[in-house]
């Protein structure tokens, strides 16, 4: 396993943060991380036991459509996590490791 220090990229370029990163935030959505793969499965069994899609709950439950129980909340923070994760990308991770060194 490699190991990285913020000082190892200090002085480093953009592109070459991300490309030193990039083999650490793969590793990191893989199983058994597989974060992505785990909090996905748990979202399509939110969706079928109400029998619909994430969305829809979503915006029922804001208008109050459905009521707000532990388990909306269960699923709300899980597929938070999800579209942050779904939505980061090596370059987000470069540009905040470029940010704080």
């Amino acid at each position: 396993m490699e190991f990285l220090k913020l000082s190892d990229l200090e002085g480093l370029t953009e592109e070459q943060i991300e490309l030193k990163m990039s083999p650490m935030i793969q590793r990191s959505f893989a199983p058994p991380n597989g974060s992505v793969d785990f909090l996905a499965a748990k979202i399509s069994g939110y969706e079928q036991a109400y029998n619909m899609p994430s969305d829809e709950m979503l915006s029922k439950v804001s208008s109050g459509q459905l009521q707000e129980t532990q388990a909306f909340a269960d699923w709300a923070i899980d597929y938070s996590l999800l579209k942050d994760m779904s939505s980061a990308t090596v370059k987000n991770f470069g540009e905040a490791f470029s940010n704080a060194v």
